[in-house]
């Protein structure tokens, strides 16, 4: 009995430390869950600077939210349940935060960079 209870327990946390980064299924990956929260985060920022009142905001977010669950190939549902899911998990969710934050760093530097004339 003793002697397969080691191998038992070493399997057990091969399996259990591997699962741990892996969404269960039914969860959108981390990559996805970035790239649409980066988008509705600039959606809403640009919103806020039109300076308009808050129903008229609330009327453009949410149609501005349809098209971009349409970009992003996302399903209320599954989001929802998605984001309940890393909202637990702060590790997880300061990993997506991460992707978020690398994905605006570049999109700044190559904003922000001057055009090459030898390219043209």
């Amino acid at each position: 009995m003793k002697k397969l209870f080691l191998p038992i327990l070493c399997i057990w946390l091969i399996f259990s430390c591997g699962a741990k980064d892996k969404p269960p299924k039914g969860v959108y990956p981390k990559d996805k869950m970035a790239s649409y929260l980066k988008d509705i985060y600039l959606m809403e920022a640009k919103i806020e600077l039109m300076s308009i009142p808050f129903d008229s905001a609330r009327i453009i977010f949410y149609e501005y939210e349809d098209k971009l669950k349409i970009k992003h190939q996302i399903d209320d549902s599954v989001y929802r349940k998605s984001f309940r899911y890393y909202i637990q998990k702060p590790k997880h969710m300061a990993d997506i935060y991460s992707l978020i934050a690398d994905s605006l760093g570049i999109e700044e530097r190559l904003l922000s960079k001057p055009a090459d004339k030898d390219r043209l």
